[in-house]
């Protein structure tokens, strides 16, 4: 499997291929502190996003901020071999996010037509 995605979830910390939901911030949208409602539902998206991860054997890839200081985009695999590496570039022009370039290795599959002769 490979999950790639923008999941904006700043408090959530990945390190040593561990997953730990660390140093809840205070919500920016409301600035009520950590009572706030964005931030609960936000823990319980991240709560389902680890545990899909868990459930599917998923490790995460970028160890590099995606967004200012923040990694938020997340790069998900169960095949530690797939991902040869990955880079980050910005480009402000295109987005606040950075762009993630991940450089997989797979074999590309032809399928030969069993009508066409040789």
């Amino acid at each position: 499997y490979l999950v790639v995605g923008d999941f904006n979830f700043p408090f959530l910390k990945f390190s040593d291929d561990t997953s730990l939901i660390d140093n809840l911030r205070q919500c920016e949208s409301c600035d009520s502190g950590y009572n706030c409602p964005h931030i609960g539902s936000q823990m319980k998206q991240a709560q389902k996003l680890l545990d899909f991860s868990n459930e599917f054997f998923l490790d995460q890839y970028i160890q590099k901020p995606t967004r200012n200081q923040n990694i938020l985009d997340l790069c998900f695999t169960n095949d530690q071999f797939l991902i040869h590496n990955y880079q980050i570039m910005v480009n402000s022009h295109l987005s606040d996010h950075y762009t993630i370039c991940l450089y997989l290795n797979y074999d590309k599959v032809v399928k030969k037509d069993p009508k066409k002769k040789v």
